[in-house]
């Protein structure tokens, strides 16, 4: 009975998680990657290790930090978090973020052995709005702070690039992948493999074609001195 007791006590202070306001370049910081996607819909389920949690699914519009290996099925990608409905038992987590299906979100994700879920749970989840003139983030977890509470798209992807290098994208998935690397030399774009192997050949050519010349001037310089002393 006291296992039981302890089981429950475990479950329940693991589900509450306290919330506090983060900055926004150390949520970036700490995030393994963030993606603006329409919401699909829930699922729930049960894990291996008895923790109830919910499935959500999004199509994702834009990337960045997700390597292309998690991003095979980009109209489904799942995400996870504490708590849910199962077997007609409801298992509450009150900092778990909610979604309306067709509204499209910004995440910002970790990923665990499991799967990817949001950073610290809706502090990581941010509503789109829109105005006439705008797009705007709203923070799931403190829509009135000051500071994280509602923040310009334009003003968040500024934040994204300094912290992954790039704006988000569709094609962009690697989180270091646009870091230059200094040892590496390319030609000019304009410069292809096939032009560079022609002006190769070409050179070698010339070369041949140099040293028969002096061959064959030799040659003759001597058939014309035999020619002198048979005289």
């Amino acid at each position: 009975m006291y296992k039981a007791l302890f089981l429950l006590l475990f479950i329940y202070s693991a589900q509450a998680m306290k919330l506090f306001p983060i900055p926004i370049t150390k949520q970036l910081n700490e995030s393994d990657g963030v993606i603006y996607g329409e919401f699909l819909g829930n699922s729930y389920k049960r894990m291996h290790n008895g923790k109830v949690v919910t499935e959500s699914s999004f199509r994702i519009v834009k990337s960045i930090g997700i390597a292309e290996k998690y991003l095979i099925n980009k109209s489904l990608f799942r995400i996870y978090y504490d708590g849910g409905v199962y077997n007609g038992f409801r298992h509450n987590n009150d900092s778990a973020p909610s979604f309306k299906e067709g509204n499209s979100y910004l995440l910002l994700l970790k990923r665990t052995s499991y799967g990817f879920k949001p950073y610290m749970d809706k502090l990581g989840v941010y509503d789109l709005k829109y105005d006439r003139e705008s797009t705007y983030l709203v923070s799931q977890a403190f829509p009135k702070h000051p500071k994280i509470g509602v923040i310009p798209y334009n003003t968040y992807e500024l934040w994204i690039r300094t912290v992954f290098g790039s704006y988000m994208d569709s094609t962009h998935s690697d989180k270091y992948v646009y870091r230059p690397k200094i040892q590496a030399k390319r030609l000019p774009a304009s410069v292809g493999i096939y032009e560079t192997e022609e002006k190769q050949i070409d050179g070698d050519s010339k070369i041949g074609i140099f040293w028969v010349a002096i061959m064959f001037g030799l040659l003759g310089a001597m058939r014309m001195r035999q020619l002198k002393y048979s005289k």
